[in-house]
């Protein structure tokens, strides 16, 4: 085979007052939007969501270092608490979003569907929340003018409840009154099984994810693909796959396709359409 395809957010809120070493800041705020990180983004296909000329003009400043209200997580419930943050009226700089991703919340189930099969393939700035829920497209440049803090590229490497506090990959702290905990879930990793470790075994979780499996796929043409799962992201997985020229052999424990949603007859009639386009 090819490629295999291995098939994979709720919010908790918690009172805490997450202190810290000043944070490294690079921002832009004239016609722009603010960044907060440790380093620039790494892969300039990630950088298609961002302003070049913004990039390229960011300057060194002082991250706040204690907010009203911080959220861990950066996808979908981030970006709809944003929203409502702003819905309710909350005070500019009162709001900090940590994600450990590269770009501003977006609409991940996005990433299954045209961001493989359309042509052109849909990208960010695109699908960022919350286009998917009929609002307004909240791009970087939205952030910044509601006042909303972004510190992207970021990881959360501890919570404590009892200093009230959060740390970062970089060892730093912030500290705040209310902490949202919007993490999501894992996607599922084969890794009891033997070769799981090897290359052409992709997951799709993040928008970087994303981008991989789309080059792998054009990249495999004619070729085979295994897509394990069958649920609502294998199902669509699979449909875009086929429709970019790849064989499909799809594997799933179950009876039928998406088990917890479809009765025997209703999986039995798409099972057939599938069959019909190639897909096994």
């Amino acid at each position: 085979m090819g490629l295999t395809f291995v098939n994979g957010s709720s919010s908790v809120g918690l009172n805490a007052t997450v202190t810290s070493k000043s944070l490294r800041c690079i921002s832009k705020s004239t016609n722009g939007f603010v960044y907060h990180g440790y380093s620039t983004v790494s892969k300039s296909r990630l950088n298609s969501s961002f302003d070049s000329k913004l990039n390229a003009t960011m300057s060194s400043d002082l991250m706040k270092s204690h907010y009203p209200y911080v959220v861990v997580g950066g996808g979908v419930a981030a970006g709809y608490a944003a929203k409502e943050f702003v819905a309710q009226g909350v005070e500019k700089d009162s709001v900090l979003i940590v994600s450990k991703e590269a770009v501003a919340p977006y609409e991940r189930p996005a990433l299954s569907k045209a961001f493989l099969f359309a042509d052109p393939p849909a990208r960010l700035p695109g699908f960022h929340t919350s286009v998917g829920g009929g609002g307004e497209r909240q791009a970087p440049e939205w952030y910044v003018e509601k006042g909303i803090h972004l510190l992207l590229d970021t990881e959360v490497s501890a919570v404590d409840v009892a200093s009230k506090s959060i740390t970062t990959g970089g060892g730093s702290k912030i500290s705040a009154d209310n902490l949202i905990l919007a993490t999501g879930a894992s996607p599922v990793q084969l890794t009891m099984l033997p070769g799981s470790d090897l290359e052409g075994i992709y997951t799709l979780r993040e928008y970087a994810d994303g981008l991989e499996l789309y080059d792998a796929l054009k990249a495999n043409e004619g070729k085979t693909v295994a897509v394990i799962g069958g649920g609502y992201i294998g199902m669509e997985v699979g449909a875009a796959a086929a429709l970019m020229g790849v064989k499909v052999k799809m594997i799933f424990p179950e009876e039928h396709m998406m088990p917890r949603l479809f009765t025997a007859g209703i999986a039995s009639k798409y099972e057939d359409v599938y069959r019909k386009k190639g897909i096994e």
